[in-house]
């Protein structure tokens, strides 16, 4: 059923109208979006800037997953990965190693999961096989999944790294293009899918909010792993996390910003 038949049917719901005709569905809606103020008219629903999903019984309040991961090259990786080439630099052959799924792994995953507003940015770490059971605990019921580049890298890291130690996922992640959930990719939504990419510090300084970068950056996450420095990477990675909620509520022009 399209888009259209879709609002229509929540409409017809709320103003008592004929019933909506399709069975559960979640259906992804800021309070911003001009079909919201529709159902608003009807159904007297409260102005927030807090996502709303719609289920079969009506809107309910909407969970949202912000997440980022840092990620190391693994043996395997060195063993078994594209040698370095004669002119790759280090910082680039560890890079490139670091950015795949068969040859690095999750070295932590950050994540804020809200409501409650501003509930704090925390950190899975230890044993990559119980990193990734836990993100699909918390992913079960999440509504909304928000990062930067989270589409093309995060997301998509975490479903290939599980499958590589066979840890079925809790749910299904559609990674359809040109869409804005259930992943609301920060960069693909500032370059509006354009193919120039954005750093998240670079949006962030250009928002005028504090760089998550401050003394750390991802070519510095190995070295540092090295060296056993990991409170420092676990801080960095929860900066990510609230960077890219700070930048979330600036692109979706939400109050407080």
């Amino acid at each position: 059923m399209g888009l259209y038949h879709t609002r229509i049917g929540v409409v017809n719901a709320f103003a008592g109208l004929s019933p909506a005709t399709e069975g559960p569905k979640r259906v992804y809606r800021s309070s911003r979006d001009p079909i919201d103020l529709r159902l608003r008219r009807h159904a007297k629903i409260p102005y927030t800037d807090t996502l709303r999903v719609r289920e079969s019984g009506g809107l309910r309040v909407g969970k949202t997953l912000f997440l980022d991961i840092e990620t190391v090259p693994t043996e395997h990786g060195f063993k078994h990965g594209k040698p370095r080439g004669p002119e790759e630099s280090e910082e680039q052959y560890l890079k490139r190693l670091s950015l795949s799924a068969l040859t690095a792994r999750v070295l932590c995953l950050g994540y804020a999961f809200e409501p409650p507003v501003d509930a704090p940015a925390q950190v899975l770490s230890g044993d990559e096989p119980e990193i990734l059971r836990e993100f699909w605990a918390l992913a079960g019921p999440a509504d909304l999944f928000v990062g930067h580049n989270v589409l093309d890298f995060d997301l998509r890291f975490v479903c290939q790294r599980s499958i590589i130690h066979r840890i079925k996922p809790s749910r299904e992640i559609p990674f359809a293009r040109f869409r804005n959930a259930p992943i609301y990719d920060t960069m693909h939504e500032w370059t509006k899918w354009g193919r120039e990419g954005v750093r998240l510090d670079s949006l962030a300084l250009a928002l005028d909010l504090p760089s998550p970068k401050d003394g750390m950056d991802g070519s510095k996450v190995y070295p540092a792993f090295v060296a056993g420095r990991l409170d420092e990477i676990y801080d960095y990675c929860r900066g990510d996390v609230d960077t890219v909620r700070r930048v979330y509520r600036r692109l979706k022009f939400l109050e407080g910003a």
